[in-house]
């Protein structure tokens, strides 16, 4: 059973669409006449034509009601140290030179 409330404020016009056909707790309201709603439309008819809303409308149900089963058909990565060596390299030369900088800082201006 699907309800339907509206308010309206301000110059609007609504248009009913009829049955529900895939309910979301969510929605995205854009300004009138903004440049984006045609490119925005054009994605999500694009992502439903091709399953990819299906596709992760039935994850997100899995997900919520519990019904999850890890198989190996699936994608996976598994993070290692060793995968994650580069992330800790970045940190400890950005942490380098901000300590230069620092120095500079304490040394050179003042």
């Amino acid at each position: 059973v699907s309800t339907q409330s509206t308010g309206v404020a301000g110059d609007c016009t609504i248009t009913n669409l009829g049955s529900m056909f895939q309910p979301f707790d969510s929605a995205m309201i854009l300004p009138k006449n903004s440049p984006y709603k045609a490119l925005i439309d054009e994605f999500i008819l694009e992502q439903r034509q091709d399953g990819t809303l299906d596709a992760l409308w039935t994850k997100y149900k899995d997900l919520k009601s519990g019904d999850v089963s890890c198989s190996s058909s699936g994608s996976s990565i598994t993070m290692t140290i060793e995968s994650l060596a580069g992330i800790f390299y970045l940190l400890g030369i950005g942490l380098g030179v901000t300590f230069l900088c620092f120095l500079g800082e304490v040394f050179f201006t003042g």
